[in-house]
């Protein structure tokens, strides 16, 4: 689509667009009884444009709308009119409808398959109502306010040259009255949300859109954290921001408990299989000739639910296990029964499952310590500010001073030049100096006000995950509860080989002692028993920030982080 401008003569193109977010489908809505002109955008936007006055009017309004994966480019354009034909009947206007394809990147730069790359439709309508041939305005099936009410609210009702000369009418007070636009906000989400449900149904897709908040829903996930668009484009050129580093935290929890609950729900369908090939074994030692030997399964090694027990050396090597469960198996003992090896694979699960839990809290942990390292900034920055503030007031007194000492002095000289003689102003400088330390002044009470904002907002996400971290402190307590009630050894033996952090937090949310290192022979076991070289001396030349890391957990264990109030307190009032 190419428009131009019949007020500058500027020629906007519209066609030229990346490859892979080029423009799929274009159209103009108009609703019923619409004059013939309203379809074609060249004459349609030139007359909107032509409809106001003011320098700050605002013309026009544009709806960014997602368009749910899993339709091609035929049913998101169909998707994508039917949004535009309600708000077209319902408002009584035209709608210029855009379906652009989704970026190929990802808001952290990453490429996105295929099947992940969607669609997005622009709808702009003008915020006046459209006019009729017959120049009868026809009220939108929301309503609209009186021509005094929108005075009072600072509505124009007909400013410039609105009326049938453009074929535009009274602003839509529905779009700028905060009693009428939600209501409106809320019918169209509540649309789009069937649309697209409809859409993906008639696609064999599985509706799955729902337009309510987690909070209406009553989910208890957290919603990710919002990324921006400033900081999207840094992440796509390959430089990381603060808005990215939190968005990859946040999905590194979400692939953490995930695993997590994974293991659990593996974990309760092998005990009730225990239950199921205890019958059976039993069963099989009452009726020793209903057994066929090829019904019996031969795994290379025992498992949970295994009919059979199959006792085996452990593997003996010089080098340390790599992971907790090769650990866990190296130096624990042969199983001699079924019990024991069923006892065995339990530990090893709830190891596993501890292992999890533990990354995703120290996740939550490293989130946390970075939102409190942004309002300690956002507060360093504030007490810069509030001491150039208040030099600059200082230096506005000063020269108001000067200014209108110099007023006192020179008061006949001043009537003078007020009666029109061609004198030199005394005042010329001075006023100068106060206007511009004044800007100076208003320009840092801005910025004041605009970080104690941004401060805030850190302060509630801070709250935020500071909760969710008490949950994941919960869950790792019973998860390294239920190892060790399954196995104490099993417990010590993680303890030993996990690193220091993740031992110390282990030990802190248990309330425990750190459990008596085991003697060492000095020299190295193949056992995997003895001190050797299995990286734990590491732990205490950590660097800066695994030390920081430390020092939050102990925090978060032994004093409860400060609430928002107390933070708010240290940020003063103008």
């Amino acid at each position: 689509m190419k428009l131009i401008d019949d007020r500058t003569g500027k020629t906007h193109d519209f066609r030229k667009r990346k490859l892979g977010e080029e423009i799929v489908h274009a159209v103009t809505i108009v609703p019923t009884g619409a004059p013939a002109w309203a379809t074609d955008p060249q004459e349609l936007w030139n007359r909107v444009e032509a409809c106001e006055n003011r320098k700050d009017a605002q013309v026009a309004r544009d709806y960014r709308v997602p368009i749910p994966l899993g339709l091609d480019d035929k049913q998101a354009g169909a998707l994508a009119e039917e949004l535009a034909r309600f708000i077209s009947n319902a408002l009584n206007v035209p709608v210029s409808l855009g379906l652009h394809r989704d970026a190929d990147r990802d808001v952290l730069g990453e490429v996105k398959p295929t099947e992940k790359q969607g669609y997005h439709a622009h709808l702009y309508f003008p915020t006046r109502v459209l006019l009729s041939d017959s120049d009868d305005l026809r009220s939108p099936e929301h309503g609209h306010v009186e021509q005094d009410e929108r005075q009072g609210e600072g509505e124009d009702a007909q400013p410039g040259e609105s009326g049938p000369s453009t074929g535009f009418g009274a602003k839509l007070a529905i779009l700028s009255n905060k009693r009428t636009s939600a209501a409106w906000v809320e019918s169209f989400n509540q649309t789009w949300a069937e649309a697209c449900n409809r859409h993906l149904a008639e696609a064999g897709r599985t509706p799955v859109i729902d337009h309510r908040s987690y909070v209406r829903q009553g989910v208890s996930e957290a919603p990710q954290p919002k990324v921006g668009q400033a900081a999207t484009a840094m992440e796509r050129k390959g430089m990381q921001t603060l808005r990215g580093n939190l968005l990859r935290s946040a999905l590194a929890v979400g692939v953490a408990e995930q695993r997590a609950t994974e293991i659990t729900d593996e974990a309760i369908r092998a005990s009730v299989g225990v239950d199921i090939t205890a019958r059976i074994l039993a069963r099989r030692k009452r009726f020793p000739q209903q057994t066929h030997p090829a019904a019996i399964p031969s795994p290379r090694r025992p498992l949970l639910a295994t009919p059979g027990v199959y006792p085996r050396r452990p593997i003996r090597t010089s080098a340390p296990p790599t992971s907790l469960e090769a650990h866990i198996r190296a130096v624990a003992r042969p199983p001699k029964n079924e019990a024991e090896s069923q006892a065995l694979e339990r530990s090893v699960k709830y190891a596993l499952y501890l292992e999890e839990v533990i990354k995703s809290a120290i996740a939550r942990m490293d989130e946390c310590l970075a939102l409190r390292k942004q309002v300690e900034r956002a507060q360093s920055t504030e007490n810069d500010l509030l001491f150039r503030l208040d030099v600059s007031r200082a230096d506005r007194v000063r020269a108001l001073r000067k200014l209108r000492s110099i007023e006192a002095r020179q008061a006949f000289r001043i009537r003078l030049i007020r009666s029109g003689l061609p004198l030199q102003d005394p005042r010329h400088v001075h006023a100068e100096d106060v206007s511009r330390l004044t800007d100076n002044v208003r320009v840092d009470e801005a910025g004041l006000l605009s970080l104690r904002r941004q401060a805030k907002g850190a302060l509630r996400r801070l709250q935020r995950s500071e909760y969710v971290l008490q949950q994941e402190r919960a869950k790792l307590k019973e998860a390294a509860q239920a190892l060790l009630n399954s196995s104490r050894p099993s417990f010590e033996q993680a303890l030993n080989f996990l690193p220091t952090h993740s031992a110390a937090l282990v030990r802190d949310v248990m309330e425990m002692d750190a459990p008596e290192p085991t003697p060492s022979s000095g020299e190295s076991t193949n056992d995997g028993q003895g001190s050797g070289s299995d990286g734990q001396a590491g732990g205490a030349t950590a660097g800066r920030a695994m030390r920081e890391r430390s020092t939050w957990v102990s925090r978060a264990a032994g004093v409860p982080p400060p609430t928002p109030a107390e933070h708010l307190r240290r940020f003063p009032r103008l």
